[in-house]
């Protein structure tokens, strides 16, 4: 340990040595490492966020796929603010999921997995589980086919997504029935608000729609966001509603929050069914569809900024972000583990 720290070190101190007058070009050294995904994997899926909220996406930049990522890295929206419990009709007391241990002469008491009697280990259940981070929405795209079916992950193909994180955009190119699509999605940086940018020729066929779903929270230990009961104590509806915008309010048991839309060209938007929502563009001839989507915990006052401007938002805060603080750059390094190294530290 005490050697390779040793050489690590001397390896940071020869490569300032030979590179102090040097100035970094930090978008070049952020950016050589972009994430790029090619195939469908349920470990790679990728995310944008602000350090508050978070929204991880598929292979469409969007969330079209839940279940297919359930068993890898989940597609989540989350928010610091997201959290939900169980209402707890048996009245648990905290003191009923102690059990006293004797330490050093006194007795000590612990909150522990009790086996019984059965309402202590109710009690332990419940307190254990709650409360817990509330999976916000899945927010995806439902593509028709010529044969008027619902397109599947089987159906997505000539898939190319990256992930610049100098600017904090995904776009994701793929293609259905051999019809391109492109998706570009960012997340502003003081709103928990995401914009995306949809082009295919698919829109003005109405063959593109975006769909909201709200799963409702298991007391499993991960909950990966896709538990579907229908109207099971939960309810959602529209608030408001036009051609432009709208918003959708959400309850579950004691929680309740708020989603607000925005686009820039025509479209209906519908309750599919208990608990989802379809965004249908309407809006003919034209192949490019903006849309906005803010989470609010309360009333949202203002309106939901603009794709332009989430955009903006997102370029100008991340490029702050890299252009501040140290950076390290193995630029000219010889030896083979260098590229490995910054890419680490540049992810990290």
């Amino acid at each position: 340990m005490k050697k390779a720290l040793l050489f690590f070190t001397t390896f940071l101190m020869l490569h300032y040595c030979n590179h102090a007058q040097t100035k970094i070009d930090r978008k070049s050294l952020v950016e050589r490492h972009n994430v790029i995904n090619t195939s469908f994997d349920s470990l790679s899926s990728l995310s944008v966020g602000n350090g508050g909220f978070a929204f991880t996406v598929d292979v469409t930049g969007l969330q079209s796929f839940p279940e297919a990522y359930a068993k890898g890295v989940a597609l989540g929206t989350q928010s610091t603010w997201g959290w939900h419990s169980f209402i707890d009709t048996a009245n648990y007391k905290f003191d009923e999921t102690l059990k006293d241990y004797t330490q050093s002469g006194r007795k000590v008491s612990y909150s522990v997995q009790l086996k019984e009697p059965e309402r202590k280990r109710n009690a332990v259940n419940w307190f254990r589980q709650n409360p817990h981070r509330l999976q916000l929405g899945n927010l995806g795209l439902e593509i028709i086919k010529k044969d008027g079916l619902i397109a599947t992950l089987a159906d997505i193909k000539n898939i190319r997504q990256s992930l610049n994180m100098y600017t904090g955009r995904i776009v994701s190119d793929f293609t259905v029935e051999g019809i391109p699509v492109e998706v570009i999605t960012f997340c502003d940086q003081e709103l928990d608000a995401i914009g995306v940018r949809i082009v295919s020729p698919l829109l003005p066929q109405h063959r593109i729609r975006i769909k909201l779903g709200f799963p409702y929270p298991t007391n499993e230990f991960k909950d990966v966001g896709v538990n579907y009961p229908g109207a099971v104590n939960q309810q959602s509806g529209f608030l408001q509603s036009s051609k432009y915008t709208a918003v959708i309010h959400r309850q579950l048991d004691s929680t309740r929050y708020n989603i607000s839309f925005q686009w820039k060209e025509s479209a209906d938007i519908r309750q599919d069914k208990p608990g989802h929502f379809l965004i249908i563009p309407n809006y003919p001839g034209v192949n490019v569809f903006e849309f906005t989507c803010s989470f609010s915990p309360g009333t949202i006052d203002a309106a939901t900024p603009s794709f332009g401007i989430i955009r903006s938002n997102s370029e100008l805060s991340w490029k702050k972000f890299w252009q501040s603080g140290a950076a390290i750059d193995f630029t000219g390094s010889t030896d083979p583990r260098a590229h490995e190294l910054e890419r680490r530290i540049i992810l990290s």
